[in-house]
């Protein structure tokens, strides 16, 4: 009772619960590495950081220069009510790239520049 093609189709099931186990690994993986791609907890961080930051360079004495570093997915806007700190939608790998915020406020000056570098 040996049927043909049965030991064929157990190789090919085999091959593709590998690819499906290749996968969902991957897909965990990344956004394990990544967790600004499902999550707004390091945006809601990182706006309430640059507020604390901005308040105090306001009140510091003589000229103040500070890079803050960021991720690339977050754009900062900075007025005098409020910091408003977005979020860029699609970008799958802006995550893993950084750069810096520079916050400058010359001596004698009530204004705090931000400058995205």
């Amino acid at each position: 009772m040996n049927k043909r093609g049965a030991g064929e189709s157990l190789q090919t099931f085999f091959m593709i619960e590998v690819v499906l186990g290749i996968l969902i690994a991957s897909i965990f993986i990344f956004n394990a590495a990544n967790p600004d791609l499902l999550s707004n907890v390091n945006k809601i961080y990182a706006q309430q950081d640059i507020s604390l930051l901005a308040e105090t360079i306001d009140t510091a004495p003589g000229g103040v220069v500070y890079d803050y570093t960021l991720k690339s997915v977050y754009s900062v806007k900075l007025t005098e009510e409020k910091v408003t700190v977005t979020k860029s939608e699609g970008d799958l790998f802006g995550g893993f790239n950084y750069y810096n915020v520079t916050f400058e406020k010359e001596i004698g000056s009530r204004i705090v520049k931000v400058k995205n570098a």
